[in-house]
């Protein structure tokens, strides 16, 4: 991946594939798979915006 996720072990992360202004994947993963999703999709996708989140816990 172009940077790694470097966060908590656990914590979950938004893996996104665009076209235009449309997602047209959506995943949700802990770091390490989100990180070879991502560098799949830029891979594999090279012309499509690729976003990668980190998913922010609900607050109770």
């Amino acid at each position: 991946m172009h940077g790694k996720t470097t966060t908590k072990e656990g914590s979950e992360w938004r893996v996104r594939l665009w076209f235009n202004e449309h997602v047209i994947a959506d995943s949700t993963a802990g770091a390490e798979l989100a990180d070879r999703l991502a560098a799949y999709y830029w891979h594999r996708f090279a012309k499509l915006r690729v976003t990668v989140e980190a998913t922010v816990p609900p607050k109770q």
